[in-house]
């Protein structure tokens, strides 16, 4: 196997990797509402939404808050 092959396909695996990281961003819902200045994912009527600030899906805990929520629940 040629070295220089091999770097080739390691830089295009972790190209495409890194795209599709960034591209992932576009596909996590976001709050819909403009005016909302909330920094972490919070609820508007029955949804969950991300907060609207750019690569918040990098930072921002996912669904961290529904796990509490249910663990306090009364069991039926």
């Amino acid at each position: 196997m040629n070295p220089t092959n091999a770097k080739n396909r390691l830089f295009l695996a972790v190209g495409l990797v890194g795209t599709l990281c960034l591209l992932s961003a576009c596909w996590s819902a976001r709050c819909p509402y403009q005016t909302c200045r909330v920094k972490v994912e919070h609820r508007h009527g029955v949804g969950y939404f991300r907060p609207n600030v750019a690569f918040s899906w990098m930072w921002t805990p996912r669904y961290k808050h529904i796990r509490a929520d249910q663990s306090k629940k009364k069991p039926r």
